[in-house]
């Protein structure tokens, strides 16, 4: 029975620990269990031959601050741009970007005269283009001054939001519900003219892809005046597409993007590019922490657990033991000829075996 209880507990402790395990990598990774040992393998030696064959042709279009053109030297910057130069130091392998229009650089990777583009999942659909795990996600918010009583969107009934055309935020969000509210959006070109109407009163707030909300007020040292309300009202999933006569670059992206990961190397670009102003989440570091104080806390468990488990036993086997000498002392006194007494240190009887006549 007890050892059916050891099994019991120690099946609960690894059950725990994979599930620990399961929902960090799912929330740190975004992926599963299968994929994380499997991206975690190294490049094999059949992938890094393909790889040598020549530069990785690799589109980027206008998206700051993922990608974009600096106005001062027309170098190709952005987020995404560090990425992809961090993964051509984890493959040992060039990449060469091939800068376009969006829907361009779709057709060239269709026609497959290059060999990735950056983009988002949601555009990929219904086509046979394979792609990589999420590098990103653009979350949709809404931006208002800190000195604004809006702490939900409810607050901001009767009021005016001013958004980036070319996000296309008013078909990605729920258009019924800002009506319910008769919040209105205005639609402008750059977020220059976003934060000039913010600050003449115009508008209340903005509302689009926080990444770029957080760029231009890190760039700006504007951060400690503005604040991300708490809710999303939509989200853009960020991937690498490629040439479907490649396929085999899926899974060799895939095992570069978990390295950087690993290494903490996304998380800093990230805070290169967009500061310590983001929107509401947790940040990875602390789940991190999260995990290994838990998973640290399941281990001293288990392992306690097993040292209790083999001190138990071995006093078993020692109680067995003694058990067993006293019983070959009872027989032997049994089987004796002669009387016997056996008394303590006081004189108290503890035992005797009358002489057999």
């Amino acid at each position: 029975m007890k050892n059916k209880k050891r099994v019991v507990i120690i099946g609960i402790i690894v059950i725990v620990a994979v599930l620990i395990a399961y929902f960090y990598i799912d929330y740190r990774y975004d992926m599963t269990l299968s994929e994380y040992f499997l991206y975690s393998q190294s490049i094999s030696e059949q992938e890094r031959a393909l790889l040598t064959e020549q530069p990785i042709q690799f589109g980027v279009y206008d998206y700051p601050p993922l990608s974009y053109t600096n106005q001062y030297n027309n170098l190709n910057v952005g987020l995404i741009v560090d990425y992809l130069a961090q993964i051509g130091i984890e493959f040992g392998h060039d990449i060469v970007l091939r800068v376009g229009d969006k829907s361009i650089l779709q057709a060239n990777l269709e026609a497959a005269t290059i060999d990735a583009m950056v983009i988002e999942k949601d555009l990929l659909r219904g086509t046979k283009i394979p792609y990589s795990d999420s590098v990103l996600t653009i979350k949709g918010s809404v931006l208002v001054p800190e000195s604004a009583n809006f702490r939900k969107l409810g607050d901001l009934e009767g009021q005016s939001l001013v958004a980036i055309r070319r996000h296309h935020v008013i078909d990605r969000i729920d258009q019924a519900r800002f009506a319910a509210l008769s919040i209105s959006i205005v639609e402008v070109d750059n977020m220059y003219q976003c934060f000039a109407l913010l600050k003449n009163g115009s508008v209340v707030g903005y509302i689009g892809d926080d990444m770029e909300a957080s760029h231009f007020l890190n760039v700006t040292n504007k951060g400690s005046f503005y604040r991300f309300l708490d809710d999303t009202y939509y989200e853009k999933e960020i991937v690498f597409a490629v040439n479907p006569q490649k396929p085999y670059l899926v899974d060799i992206l895939n095992k570069a993007i978990l390295s950087l990961k690993k290494k903490n190397l996304i998380v800093q670009t990230q805070y290169k590019w967009l500061g310590d102003f983001e929107a509401e989440g947790i940040d990875p570091r602390q789940m991190e922490l999260i995990y290994k104080m838990a998973l640290g806390i399941v281990v001293i468990i288990g392992f306690f657990s097993f040292w209790n488990y083999l001190i138990t036993k071995k006093v078993n086997e020692k109680t067995r033991e003694l058990l067993e000498s006293r019983e070959e002392l009872r027989l032997i006194i049994d089987t004796m000829h002669s009387g016997i007494i056996v008394m303590d240190n006081n004189g108290l009887i503890l035992d005797c075996k009358l002489k057999n006549i």
